[in-house]
């Protein structure tokens, strides 16, 4: 008050000053030829414009004064239009006589028509910030002794906020505000009146405000008594459609003793009172000291909330019988010492009684004392949270949220009972009694520790907690399928020793499941536990968890816990049924092309570790027929780097694909392919070392001997390199290459089959009888980039190279049906045209250019006795899946008997044309071709005919 007091006085002085040295300018110029030059000096130090439309007005005998009428000043940028303040009349003036004597005699400050127009923008900046700024040096205030204030005289005003980043509007207007003569020394009187308005929620208000500063400079103390606030609030969701609301309170104020309190302070309205007293001392601290006393009662606790329109809140308390509350408290808190004393609390809130009693002292050291008592109780736990949590600080309202999803369980009643006494300066603990139920979970436990700051302390203690309707709670905490499967569960632990060594035994859960589709089972989890502080070690030993066809023991130590934690232990995991374990849980299972696929899972292992790393020297995994052996390494949780040996006795990996991808292609260069799937940053990222084996590995059907590879990579360079592995006879060997260093993921793959039996081979993937047989070869050289398939397809590029030897084509007789053809065009007779079964050739070669997705080949040659069939064209067009192909088959001379009848074939090439879908193209011979040279010997013949019948 004091320095709201000097600014307003040393404001008005500031004018005065300037006015009486400006005295001569004023009586020769008129200030209305020199607007514009005020506006411009405005606007060069507050960067807004200044509209001056009305009249100024200067006085300097008797009275010195200014007097302006519509002023406007602009708004900062990006905020419209709208004026940032407007004002119909302003008048100040100051009898210029007295100061020459340094008195300073000023007349009622008066303003008509204010208009102040406050707004936020979406990105949460006020249209006011690039006003503010560090205060600046200017004269000193005038001194309060010289002053003689007429008063000031608003009439009119309006305050407007909108709040653009909540939605919220506050609107107050007709403000009108008076204050009696200020001279030194005498009480100021205080009058205010406004209306206001709000949207959020929809209310509006009539406000009278009356009061009586007094003050006393020399000892700085200041008293506003009696103040009195009366409003009248109109909305909705009020009763009536209005209520009366009051307050009342006197206010001191003595900086010299640094004290100030509220006194006599009394609210009422909506059915509700609150007196109470506040006393502070050290007032200009920042470690004050509080007393306080309040009493509140009302009739219906849900009325503020649905003025206040929270839904749906207002609702669920609309609806109970007991809407009545009374709260009464006593507080003495000393935050310089760290001293609370709450000596009475007493609170009746929707049926539920709250006592308590605490005293804490030290609460600022490391050896704070608290003892106290709390005793509570209820029907309605969740409802009470809501109500607790609307007086949260921050967005996630954490009490508000957990009570509307608690809302949901059937029991809602509570019970607290608790007893405690702690001083860490002797290191003596005792809560004797603590019970806790709700929500149909009981919990009860003692503590006693003694001397727990020297060698001879002692503790004991027990917790035990059990439930027999936990799923309701964790169904209701968005856990559904997890509540349905818990039915109950049991928790025991003791705890004894000293302050440097303590045991936790037992120490034990008991979880028990069961449902409509989940049979009734027992999960249990026991472990003996020891910690000794002083050598900062944490022991596990004989760690159990059984049940539910699981039966795990192992191991856990750890050392210097407290600053750089190291631990090592063990685990063992023997076989269990992870899809009956999934659907005894209520999880469903994971999808797999064999439905009896994870029925059997083990592991064995080692491990040890930092708090930024993990060791696993001995790792051990089986699943199903699979047996998986190795070690693993990961440093820095951060920014990992994996180092890992792992080697797989035999894995059918078609087993655990989802049933839709079983079977389907996977190769190497597939698998990378989809890696480009995954996010840039994650290959940028990755830093990992992996050498695999697999003795036997089967995928897409086909089955691998002596798979071996590594994995590499490091700062976006990611290689897989060297791939190798024995199949059908043949050999696998490669590399692949990931480089995501720049925009786009950049990928190479280079891949040789050798000396592989084509017919196994292809049987096996295709799960067809094979149409080719013989020992391929195979050699590829690709490069693509992109993020996805569809761009790697686009950009593919590169060459391959295909060998076939001592081969048989399945399903045609080439020689045959050429030599079928060929005698179509002998005769001149169509016949039905007959494949044969199989082709032998002794070599089929081809090599291919890939550019932009596009596959083309000019050189396919397949030789064989007596026939030699060529090939050219585009193979495949991976931008829209389409072939356009073209085969030239060819046979030698040969003769052939039909119908008795002999005929000399000679050496011709029919052209076979290869169209549609790469994966499944259709060839056919050209019978155009074959059928008009077939109408053409019929004619020929036919006409030969008639003229040797014409000249007979």
């Amino acid at each position: 008050m004091k320095r709201l007091l000097k600014l307003l006085l040393g404001l008005i002085g500031l004018l005065l000053v300037i006015s009486v040295a400006a005295i001569i300018t004023l009586a020769n110029v008129d200030p209305n030829q020199h607007k514009g030059w005020i506006a411009d000096q405005f606007h060069a130090r507050t960067g807004r414009t200044l509209a001056l439309k009305g009249d100024i007005h200067t006085s300097f005998y008797p009275w010195l004064g200014v007097e302006v009428n519509d002023v406007t000043v602009g708004n900062a940028p990006g905020f419209g239009s709208t004026p940032f303040l407007h004002a119909d009349h302003a008048k100040v003036r100051v009898k210029l006589l007295p100061l020459l004597q340094d008195k300073y005699e000023v007349d009622t400050v008066q303003v008509r028509g204010l208009v102040v127009n406050l707004a936020v923008n979406k990105e949460g900046r006020s249209n006011w910030a690039d006003l503010a700024g560090p205060p600046k040096a200017g004269p000193s205030p005038l001194p309060l002794a010289a002053v003689a204030l007429g008063g000031v005289d608003i009439k009119d005003a309006a305050l407007h906020w909108d709040d653009r980043s909540s939605g919220a509007r506050y609107d107050i207007t007709h403000i009108n505000a008076t204050t009696g003569k200020l001279v030194y020394g005498a009480p100021v009187k205080l009058n205010l009146s406004l209306r206001a308005r709000a949207n959020r929620p929809e209310l509006d208000a009539d406000v009278t405000m009356a009061g009586t500063l007094s003050y006393d400079l020399g000892k700085q103390q200041y008293r506003l008594s009696p103040l009195q606030i009366n409003s009248v609030v109109r909305g909705r969701r009020i009763p009536g459609g209005k209520a009366d609301l009051s307050l009342s309170a006197a206010m001191l104020a003595d900086f010299d003793k640094e004290t100030a309190s509220i006194t006599d302070l009394k609210i009422a309205g909506l059915d509700t009172t609150a007196d109470g007293s506040v006393q502070i001392r050290r007032i200009r601290s920042t470690t004050p000291a509080v007393q306080t006393h309040l009493e509140v009662a009302g009739a219906d606790l849900s009325l503020p909330f649905r003025i206040l329109e929270i839904e749906p809140l207002a609702s669920q308390l609309a609806g109970l019988k007991q809407r009545g509350f009374n709260f009464s408290t006593r507080l003495d808190a000393d935050l310089k010492r760290g001293d609370v004393d709450v000596p009475e609390l007493k609170a009746r809130l929707l049926g539920a009684d709250i006592e308590a009693r605490v005293k804490a002292t030290n609460v600022h050291s490391s050896t704070p004392a608290a003892r106290g008592d709390v005793t509570a109780s209820g029907p309605d736990l969740p409802t009470l949270l809501q109500v607790l949590g609307q007086f949260q600080t921050g967005k996630d309202k954490t009490l508000a949220r957990y009570g509307r999803q608690l809302s949901r369980v059937g029991d809602k009643a509570f019970a607290l009972k608790a007893n405690f006494d702690a001083d860490m300066n002797s290191g003596d603990i005792n809560v004797p009694t603590l019970t806790v139920d709700g929500l149909g979970i009981h919990a009860a436990g003692n503590l006693k520790a003694k001397d727990m700051h020297s060698g001879k302390g002692s503790i004991q203690g027990r917790l035990t907690l059990n439930s027999d309707r936990i799923g309701e709670v964790l169904a209701a905490l968005d856990k559904p399928d997890l509540g349905r499967a818990v039915r109950s569960v049991a928790f025991d632990a003791a705890v004894s020793g000293d302050r440097n060594d303590l045991n936790f035994k037992p120490m034990a859960l008991k979880i028990a499941v069961g449902g409509k589709q989940i049979p009734q089972g027992d999960l249990t989890l026991d472990a003996a536990t020891h910690v000794n502080l002083d050598k900062q070690q944490l022991d596990l030993d004989n760690l159990r968890l059984s049940g539910l066809g699981l039966n795990v023991h192992g191991t856990f130590h750890a050392t210097d816990i407290r600053k750089s934690p190291r631990y090592s232990g063990e685990l063992k995991v023997n076989p269990f049924d992870l899809r009956k374990l999934m659907r005894q849980l209520n999880e469903k299972p994971l999808e797999t092309a064999n439905k009896n696929a994870l029925a059997r899972v083990a592991v064995d292992t080692a491990f040890s570790g930092t708090a930024d790393e993990i060791r696993i020297p001995r790792l051990t995994v089986s699943v199903d027929k699979s047996t998986l052996k190795g070690s693993l390494g990961v440093k820095d949780f951060k920014q990992p780097a994996i180092q890992a040996k792992l080697d797989v006795d035999q894995i059918n990996l078609d087993d655990y694909l989802p049933p839709s991808a079983a079977g389907k292609p996977v190769t190497p260069e597939t698998a990378a392919g989809a890696a480009t799937r995954l996010p840039v940053k994650t290959l940028r990222t990755l830093n990992a070392n992996v050498d695999l084996k697999a003795g036997r590995l089967v995928v897409s059907r086909l089955k691998l001997e002596d798979v071996t590879a590594r994995l590499q990579g490091k700062d976006g360079l990611i290689e897989l390199d060297p791939l190798a592995a024995k199949l059908y006879r043949g050999s696998y060997t490669g590399n692949i290459q990931i480089n995501a260093t720049g925009k786009l993921p950049k990928l190479t793959f280079v891949s040789t089959l050798k000396g592989v039996q084509m017919e196994p081979l292809l049987r096996d993937f295709t799960a067809k009888p094979a149409k080719l047989l013989g020992t391929g070869d195979l050699a590829m050289h690709l490069a693509t980039a992109g993020v996805n398939t569809t761009a790697m397809k686009r950009d593919l590029a590169g060459n391959a190279s295909l060998v076939v030897k001592k081969g048989v084509l399945m399903g045609i007789d080439i020689r045959k049906v050429m030599q079928q053809g060929q005698l179509i065009l002998k005769t001149g007779r169509l016949m039905k045209v007959e494949l044969g079964q199989k082709t032998e050739f002794d070599k089929l070669s081809a090599s291919l250019v890939i550019k932009s997705g596009i596959v083309d080949n000019q050189d396919l040659i397949m030789s064989s006795p007596g026939i030699k069939v060529t090939g050219n064209g585009m193979l495949a067009n991976l931008r829209n899946d389409s072939i356009k192909y073209n085969l030239k088959a060819a046979v030698d001379k040969s003769t052939v008997t039909r119908g008795g009848q002999q005929y000399e074939l000679k050496g011709r090439t029919i052209p076979i044309e290869c169209r549609g879908r790469y994966q499944s193209p259709s060839c056919h011979p050209d019978y155009d071709g074959l059928i008009k040279a077939t109408v053409k010997k019929k004619a020929e013949d036919l006409l030969k005919k008639g003229l040797k019948d014409l000249f007979k």
